[in-house]
């Protein structure tokens, strides 16, 4: 039988998860209870819902950013593609072949894990600049798939590391070359990973604001989250409607969320793949 300090404790508990519960999902509440507001319901009673809901809120904004997000879909998947490849296959050679230099280029490639990538803005702009890749599509893509190589890296290197030898032992025996070993077992076992590192980019690359802002002033070029910024100034004639804004910003996030909600399995194998061979 539990003591009555037990019980107040355990319910003491429960109001303070409940508490903190409210405040991590009341902004996701407020953002998607505004998005059905009109300016007037919006300034009239700010904290609550209000009836009637304005759905025309979400078909006025879709028709001006449906452009952004074809962008922002398109430079994402792109990106992705390019991160989980690259950096599986950067992983691959790193984590089964021994050659000279090997533990000093690893170490290196670690070691940018530890640079903030504010600091790094100002020089990768002046390099694409000298390339003359600005108001382009590769300067959007070619940047995240470099800058999301180390962690990728990183998670593909732990877990091809953590395979048998007498795996890719016996596939030399058959005959099969490296490209095939990486095919037919690296990658065919490392499933749960590249659904780690597809999430996480895909987290990174949609909701990046600072580098298309800074890059990009072609609006045809423009994705969601600098379309989303421009429509707050461009498309409100005196005060801004937050109805709408906000209905902006539920379309943006919609997507994400959605990855998350049914990738979120995968995502936790992932986490759990370099830890527990299968």
């Amino acid at each position: 039988m539990d003591k009555p300090t037990d019980r107040l404790l355990r319910s003491f508990s429960y109001l303070l998860l409940g508490i903190f519960l409210l405040l991590t999902f009341y902004p996701l509440w407020f953002m998607i209870m505004t998005s059905f507001k009109s300016l007037f319901q919006f300034y009239h009673n700010f904290w609550w819902p209000t009836r009637p809901l304005h759905l025309d809120n979400y078909t006025r904004v879709f028709k001006l950013i449906y452009p952004y997000i074809l962008n922002s879909v398109g430079v994402t998947v792109v990106s992705v593609a390019g991160i989980v490849f690259l950096g599986a296959l950067s992983g691959f050679v790193f984590a089964r072949f021994d050659f000279p230099g090997r533990r000093i280029l690893f170490y290196g490639i670690i070691g940018l894990m530890m640079l903030p990538w504010i600091l790094t803005l100002v020089p990768a702009f002046m390099v694409v600049k000298q390339l003359g890749l600005i108001d382009t599509y590769w300067v959007l893509i070619l940047p995240y798939i470099s800058g999301g190589q180390v962690l990728s890296f990183y998670l593909f290197y732990n877990f091809f590391e953590s395979l048998p030898e007498e795996l890719f032992e016996s596939a030399r025996l058959d005959g099969a070359g490296v490209f095939q070993q990486f095919r037919h077992i690296g990658a065919a076992l490392s499933r749960p990973v590249i659904g780690l590192v597809a999430i996480v980019s895909s987290l990174s690359v949609w909701n990046n604001f600072i580098w298309p802002l800074v890059t990009t002033s072609d609006e045809r070029l423009t994705v969601l989250t600098v379309g989303v910024m421009r429509f707050s100034t461009a498309y409100t004639s005196g005060s801004i409607d937050y109805g709408q804004l906000f209905a902006g910003y539920t379309i943006a996030a919609l997507p994400l969320l959605v990855l998350f909600l049914f990738a979120t399995r995968q995502f936790m194998r992932g986490l759990t793949a370099g830890a527990l061979k299968e």
